[in-house]
């Protein structure tokens, strides 16, 4: 694919003679039979094509709009010229595990909606591109880079995106790391509630190895309160950052919303894990109707997964219209090639079971806009639809109970949030903390933003405090 515009033309107006393009994909019905992901990256020609789009604009909206402040003009601008190295190193200077940023970052909720492009034409595919130099990155043996050790340790707690970012940095700044882990496989969230069709464990499992092969030391399977306790962990290491998934699915709160046969959409794509694998015990969907409830990319992953497990009929409730779904557009246009069918404006209002005391039928209404930007449920006689099972994926809140032991001294605001400055130091000096328990169940891009904040406060505390040790009597 050539990269060179018509004689004579302005580059400045490449944009508009050069079609957008979107990650390349598996056809619908070879991407049914399995479970990897649906997306691959560019190659070269196409990443140089598609960001020579980028009109390099004076006011950035990609940039203010992103919440890791990627120089992405930058790093559009040195991919078009074919500078692909220098390109992904200043990309994955700003954003620590860009390979799963970059496929997990709601991108068209941010840099490319705020593209200057949108509208007049199909954005600059900048999540697309930033998937093409991460992987050309690790491709070149430069996914983490080891700074000269500086001789002080760090516990990492948390073995998901915030943990994994963190690590990332600390590493490159020549400290000593430890991560701790609760379950026994790491990962986090990553692999316990996000579905391969986006992400592959592979892509995980590839990060974890490459922090093993620099001098990480991973622990798992260690529980807070029996384990790991604060104190013990200050004593052995200089700093703590407290990075854990803390989310759970919420759950339906309309008669009913507890009938067998209700299943949480996490859980449910948490064991999808293969072909091989049987899915969660007992939830068998071969044949039946499946209706999840919700609409961001858990809902869709949920309904594309059931579909995957046999399902005769997936069929996703949304409350919002198509043109303002919380998914991105890329999963729910996969979804509709699959056969995913989706019922825009409505909302469950209850769950009724059938003859075996299982759930039979949902019961929706409408939905309208109130005001202020929400949708409520229009009040009157509801219609039911057909269903043999029913997913919730009706978005996450924070888990209670995280904060265990010793660990509770550290100061929260009154949703139970832990409080941080702006260094993400929590109210114990040494004890930094981001993600899910600064702000609840978040994008993966603004744990990612903690983690590097963390890192340098951290560094710029051990070091702020080894100079006030030095400094002489006074």
């Amino acid at each position: 694919m050539s990269t060179s515009l018509p004689s004579g033309s302005n580059p400045k107006y490449a944009w508009s003679e050069i079609t957008g393009r979107d990650l390349p994909k598996r056809a619908p019905e070879q991407r049914l039979r399995d479970f990897h992901e649906t997306h691959f990256p560019f190659d070269e020609a196409t990443a140089r094509e598609q960001a020579s789009r980028c009109v390099q604009c004076p006011r950035p909206g990609c940039v203010i709009s992103c919440p890791v402040g990627s120089p992405i003009q930058q790093w559009l601008e040195l991919t078009a010229e074919g500078n692909f190295a220098e390109a992904a190193r200043i990309s994955g200077e700003a954003t620590p595990i860009a390979e799963i940023c970059a496929r997990l970052c709601p991108r068209d909720h941010l840099c490319e909606d705020a593209c200057i492009l949108n509208g007049p034409a199909e954005p600059v595919s900048i999540g697309a591109i930033e998937e093409f130099l991460a992987e050309y990155r690790l491709a070149h043996g430069e996914g983490i880079v080891v700074g000269p050790a500086n001789g002080w340790r760090v516990a990492v707690l948390g073995t998901g995106v915030a943990g994994l970012a963190c690590a990332s940095e600390l590493v490159k700044r020549g400290f000593s790391v430890t991560m701790i882990g609760r379950a026994e496989r790491a990962g986090g969230f990553l692999l316990r509630g996000t579905s391969t069709l986006r992400i592959d464990e592979a892509i995980v499992d590839r990060r974890i190895g490459m922090l093993r092969e620099r001098g990480v030391v991973v622990r798992l399977g260690e529980v807070t309160g029996r384990d790991v306790c604060l104190s013990q962990l200050q004593s052995e290491f200089d700093a703590v950052f407290v990075g854990w998934d803390a989310r759970r699915a919420r759950a339906l709160a309309v008669p009913g919303g507890d009938l067998p046969g209700v299943v949480q959409g996490t859980e449910f794509v948490g064991h999808a894990r293969g072909e091989a694998e049987a899915g969660i015990p007992g939830v068998d969907v071969r044949g039946g109707r499946v209706v999840v409830i919700g609409e961001d990319d858990t809902a869709v992953d949920c309904a594309r997964t059931a579909l995957r497990r046999g399902a005769a009929e997936a069929v996703c409730v949304c409350p919002h219209p198509a043109g303002s779904l919380t998914c991105c557009r890329r999963e729910f246009e996969d979804a509709e090639e699959e056969g995913v069918q989706f019922r825009f404006e409505e909302t469950p209002v209850a769950l009724r079971a059938n003859d075996t005391g299982r759930v039979g039928q949902v019961v929706l209404t409408g939905t309208r806009r109130v005001e202020g930007g929400g949708w409520e449920a229009v009040e009157g006689v509801g219609h039911e639809i057909p269903a043999d099972w029913v997913i919730l994926a009706m978005g996450l809140e924070t888990e209670p109970g995280v904060l265990e032991a010793d660990f509770q001294q550290l100061q929260t605001a009154e949703d139970g949030a832990l409080m941080v400055d702006a260094a993400q130091m929590t109210s114990v000096p040494g004890v930094f903390a981001g993600g899910d328990l600064v702000h609840g169940p978040s994008e993966v891009v603004i744990a990612i933003r903690d983690a590097r904040l963390a890192a340098e406060g951290i560094e710029a505390y051990l070091k702020s405090r080894a100079t006030k040790q030095n400094e002489p009597a006074g």
